[in-house]
């Protein structure tokens, strides 16, 4: 044992000046931990995602150049314009310049300006489809969506891994105490060999109940080495959660073992409001609603394709210069544009798909709260079952402790065995040591309702 325990300390990278707390190993996992690192990338992916939907937005500058030549209309034509897509009302708005010159024949004489050129601005506006929800629109709106459950996602991990971590701690503190109560057991056997020998060279005592006290010295020696391997194990697995500022595991010693609480347990828990907050917390019934207003966007786009076109359109362009007086005024241009689809399966289909995955979805979200609902209950019942059980061995180590006294007291008396008083004190410390692990048990199962509770910490 007294090789092992320092082959902890040897393995730390860094050591907390203070005890070490639940509330250090939770900062540890969410600011440095490696995997929720990795998830995070998931929300810059779905950022990025966001950001390419919003790029559906934006502004266009489009310019083109035509030279006719030769052949007897030899012209040249030159035009640039910017456009600009809108989410209010599916608006498409544009505004350019173009330039013709040379001679037209009467079939273009439209691309004819006068010397200055021309400019001209206008817009497109959707009155039936594409007025409430297009393609475009959709995109952003299931791009927004999919962010929200990226970050969803990454919460649940968190939950999950906080929920482990802290498993792992409770864990490590528990044989951290576990291998201080067998190192107090085997002091009380190593403790009493001098006073022992006395009494056997006096002839007050037989030699084989000194024989009998150097078993059981050999016997808790094992026992503290074997508890001593446990701690070290535990000691090891929580590093993986526990790290420096640059990542690196810690690897902690008994020198950092913080006290169990021992205070009174609460005993009535109002299911209602935990499963009220549950619903409200917990992520992955977040994900799943969140999904819901994904395919109801696709629902949108789907009886959106089920209107006829109805375009309203207009331009406004105005010639500068000199020339032919016929383009010296300004012009307005405005007219509607109809599309009637007569047959609209591609569109039917999708409504008919995407009901059936609403359908779907709401006995997922039936199932899942149900699920949410057992979680919550189970760790009630784990926190009141632990709460009863340490209370019972509180009392049993009260009284394994009056009868390790008594025996002790009876055997300076001479009225009793050393076989007897290693029997009194090791029962004593199996009752303490169960003692520690029902209160670690107790810990975890808080670290549980937090984590059915929907709660990170």
């Amino acid at each position: 044992m007294k090789f092992l325990i320092p082959i902890v300390l040897f393995f730390s990278t860094n050591v907390y000046s203070h005890e070490l707390s639940l509330d250090d190993v939770i900062i540890s996992v969410k600011e440095r931990f490696p995997l929720i690192l990795a998830l995070e990338q998931q929300l810059i992916d779905a950022e990025g995602s966001r950001k390419s939907a919003q790029g559906e937005f934006d502004l266009k500058w489009k310019s083109k150049a035509t030279i006719l030549q030769p052949g007897y209309y030899r012209t040249q034509r030159f035009e640039s314009t910017l456009e600009k897509p809108l989410e209010f009302m599916g608006m498409n708005v544009y505004g350019g310049y173009r330039q013709g010159d040379g001679k037209f024949a009467i079939y273009d004489e439209k691309y004819e300006t006068l010397n200055g050129g021309e400019i001209h601005s206008g817009f497109g506006l959707p009155l039936l489809r594409n007025r409430e929800i297009d393609e475009r629109r959709a995109s952003l709106k299931s791009a927004d969506i999919e962010l929200n459950q990226a970050s969803q996602d990454v919460e649940l991990k968190k939950i999950y891994y906080v929920l482990k971590a802290s498993e792992k701690y409770w864990t490590w503190v528990a044989y951290g105490q576990r291998e201080k109560i067998a190192r107090d057991l085997l002091g009380n056997a190593e403790n009493r060999i001098y006073g022992l020998r006395e009494r056997v060279k006096q002839g007050g005592l037989a030699n084989i109940e000194l024989v009998d006290n150097e078993r059981s010295v050999l016997q808790r020696k094992e026992e503290a080495v074997q508890i001593a391997r446990l701690f070290l194990q535990s000691s090891l697995e929580l590093s993986l959660f526990l790290r420096d500022e640059n990542g690196n595991p810690i690897v902690h010693g008994k020198t950092q073992l913080p006290k169990i609480h021992k205070g009174r347990f609460p005993k009535n828990f109002r299911l209602d409001k935990l499963l009220s907050k549950a619903y409200q917390n917990r992520p992955e019934l977040k994900s799943l609603e969140l999904e819901k207003k994904l395919i109801d966007v696709q629902l949108q786009l789907s009886e959106n394709q089920l209107e006829p076109k109805l375009d309203v359109f207009m331009e406004l362009s105005k010639d500068l210069g000199s020339g032919s007086n016929t383009n010296e005024q300004a012009e307005l241009e405005s007219g509607l544009v109809i599309e009637i689809p007569l047959q609209r399966r591609k569109a039917e289909g999708k409504l008919i798909s995407n009901n059936a995955k609403l359908s779907k979805l709401s006995r997922e979200i039936e199932f899942t709260k149900n699920k949410i609902k057992a979680e919550v209950q189970d760790a009630i019942f784990g926190l009141q079952n632990a709460a009863a059980q340490v209370e019972i061995i509180r009392e049993e180590l009260k009284l394994a402790r009056q009868v390790e006294s008594g025996e002790r007291e009876r055997f300076k008396a001479g009225e009793s065995t050393i076989l007897l008083v290693n029997l009194r004190e090791v029962a004593t410390a199996d009752t303490a040591k169960r003692e520690v692990t029902a209160l670690a048990e107790y810990q975890m199962e808080e670290a549980r309702l937090k984590a059915a509770l929907g709660e990170s910490w």
